[in-house]
């Protein structure tokens, strides 16, 4: 998922973090964790109707960011992130999106994945660090 874009929910809790004493968007401290999703289908800039998979070992992934550099600025993911199939398969995953939460949660980033990907039971979809990259993209 190369320099994909952050949500609209995202900049709002970015933006009133930053310039507001009580946040009426977002947390009022930054989350800590990360996870991300596979979806089958194209997410929203608001980060909604992505659709993941459902069963057969699917599962959040764990992601940990690097610091942001560059310009324009992007993070990288500095961990090695693997998705296992197991009894069956999720179908054709073509997006990935970033949330604070395992289940649930608010998603703050999403883009398309470098080449959609048919995931059939037993097959593994695999990122390695800085394969996943978060920027502002206008």
């Amino acid at each position: 998922m190369p320099a994909s874009q952050v949500t609209t929910y995202a900049e709002l809790a970015s933006l009133n973090w930053m310039f507001t004493q009580t946040p009426t968007t977002g947390p009022n401290t930054r989350p800590t964790v990360w996870f991300g999703a596979l979806s089958t289908t194209d997410p929203t800039a608001a980060g909604t109707s992505g659709v993941e998979p459902v069963g057969n070992g699917y599962s959040r992934q764990s992601i940990i960011f690097s610091p942001a550099s560059g310009a324009p600025a992007q993070v990288a993911n500095s961990n090695f992130v693997q998705f296992t199939a197991s009894g069956a398969g999720w179908g054709t995953v073509a997006f990935l999106m970033v949330f604070d939460s395992l289940t649930l949660g608010n998603c703050w980033a999403v883009g398309p994945l470098t080449t959609a990907r048919v995931v059939n039971g037993g097959d593994t979809l695999q990122f390695q660090p800085t394969q996943i990259s978060i920027g502002h993209i206008s």
